[in-house]
């Protein structure tokens, strides 16, 4: 997309008129000239032979050909500068690719950065803020998906470079017994293996879950090839995965007792305390009845629900924190990218400028010009 475009390039042909335009200046008809003797031709004949130039006429003839050929073309630019919606999801922080020109937005430009939730983002998700937010605009899309089909002229999708070949450590948990579990993901068609200190595990198939001995916090497992050759694949970061130690889950004071029962079952490895016992160690996540957080709870669950409920809801909230704390990867982020959907509906109308009219007059204006001073004998 370019700050001045052409509707109709066709009409550019029209310029291979300026041949005849051309042959057709520099053959006059002679005209009569009566004169009373030779005398003003004596003069003429004493000066030294100049070429015949190029009368007015031909140039503003030509200048009316080129301007009748730009209205032809239908010369447009939007009125309103493009709107750039970037994808900031995991699969695309950090790639070197969004480094160019081609992805980096102007600065003055208005941008929408997204995300995208707990398990990723979508193309769905993208299509439908161009939907929103690219009413009446040229969009810029910068992301790793497939551009959809049938995608409307006023929308560029600038995809990143991608193989669609790609491995990745996804989750990470303790198992309670002194075991890792790692799930993982392998989309490179080659044999891999999980290196740990001290440990090396093949890995078969295109997904799984293996586990290891818990290693101590800090620990970095690393996904490689088995014939020790680089992966080369789309994301090197999710190849790595720092081992992190399990919190500190601070519970109030005035806490159902069932609550450090619930804690270790939904997740292990997790260090239940109460009120100031929890203020010496590090790191701590907080369970709050009242107020915002990831375990911020209206009421104690097991005041208010029947026990089973009341459980179902603190671990359905412990796996959310569990997943922050530890930077679990959304599947959809590391595996290939399918197919996006086609664009439905109707295609933004982004309000543009048309220069055609005016450059119809102007060209009007000086062909009639180039006729009267034709006429006169310029």
């Amino acid at each position: 997309m370019s700050d001045l475009e052409l509707a109709r390039p066709a009409g550019l042909l029209l310029l291979f008129l300026a041949v005849p335009w051309i042959l057709r200046s520099r053959r006059r008809r002679p005209r009569p000239w009566v004169v009373g003797g030779l005398e003003p031709f004596r003069e003429l004949t004493a000066r030294a032979p100049r070429r015949r130039g190029w009368p007015l006429s031909l140039w503003l003839g030509l200048s009316a050909l080129v301007a009748a050929s730009l209205a032809a073309a239908g010369p447009v630019r939007p009125c309103f500068a493009p709107l750039w919606i970037l994808d900031r999801s995991p699969s695309c922080v950090g790639d070197p690719a969004l480094a160019g020109p081609a992805f980096q937005p102007p600065p003055a430009a208005e941008t929408i950065r997204i995300r995208g939730g707990e398990h990723g983002l979508t193309a769905g998700e993208l299509l439908e803020t161009v939907r929103l937010e690219g009413a009446g605009r040229w969009v810029v899309v910068v992301t790793d998906l497939p551009a959809p089909a049938g995608l409307p002229e006023a929308v560029e999708w600038r995809r990143l470079p991608r193989s669609g070949r790609n491995a990745a450590l996804l989750d990470v948990w303790r198992d309670g017994e002194g075991g890792l579990q790692v799930r993982w993901g392998n989309w490179t068609g080659r044999s891999i293996r999980l290196e740990a200190p001290g440990a090396e595990l093949p890995l078969t198939g295109e997904e799984g879950v293996a586990r290891i001995p818990e290693p101590p916090p800090g620990t970095i497992l690393r996904l490689a090839a088995d014939d020790g050759r680089p992966l080369g694949d789309d994301q090197p970061v999710d190849d790595l995965w720092t081992v992190r130690p399990a919190p500190v889950v601070r519970l109030p004071e005035s806490a159902d007792p069932r609550w450090e029962d619930a804690l270790r079952a939904a997740w292990p490895g997790c260090r239940p305390r109460r009120g100031a016992a929890a203020a010496a160690e590090e790191p701590v996540l907080a369970v709050r009845f009242g107020g915002e957080g990831p375990l911020a709870f209206t009421e104690d669950p097991f005041r208010v629900l029947p026990e089973i409920e009341a459980v179902a809801e603190v671990a359905g909230r412990l796996e959310r924190a569990r997943r922050s704390w530890v930077g679990t990867r959304p599947w959809r982020e590391c595996a290939p990218a399918p197919a996006t959907p086609a664009w439905e509906g109707p295609a933004p109308q982004p309000a543009r400028l048309d220069a055609s009219w005016p450059l119809a007059a102007a060209g009007l204006g000086l062909y009639l010009l180039s006729l009267l001073f034709r006429r006169l004998g310029h």
